[in-house]
């Protein structure tokens, strides 16, 4: 049975974090992003060093929104490391690790 998980978008000390950083979860979890932040933001997967914007949502997060769930794919042993496509230099990253 699949879980649902969320990630909150928070203000932390310099600049927003997500709580928790890192999340272990199943193959076909749900991950939802709430932002309890004053700024938008858009969490977005990055790869080879780049940031695929439109990989988890198409579009940003308002300040007081949530996104719709995503759900996690890949093989257990995946790391997927991601940051918010509208503050890309940011310490605003986290990683979702797909265990089995």
């Amino acid at each position: 049975m699949a879980n649902s998980w969320v990630i909150k978008i928070k203000k932390g000390a310099d600049g927003a974090v997500f709580d928790p950083p890192a999340l272990n979860a199943l193959n076909g979890d749900g991950v939802t992003w709430s932002n309890e932040d004053d700024q938008a933001h858009w969490p977005a997967p990055i790869s080879n060093g780049s940031m695929n914007q439109t990989g988890f949502m198409s579009t940003q997060i308002a300040p007081g929104g949530s996104s719709d769930t995503t759900f996690i794919k890949g093989s257990s042993g995946t790391t997927i490391s991601y940051g918010c496509a509208l503050h890309p230099s940011s310490t605003e990253t986290g990683t979702i690790t797909i265990v089995s």
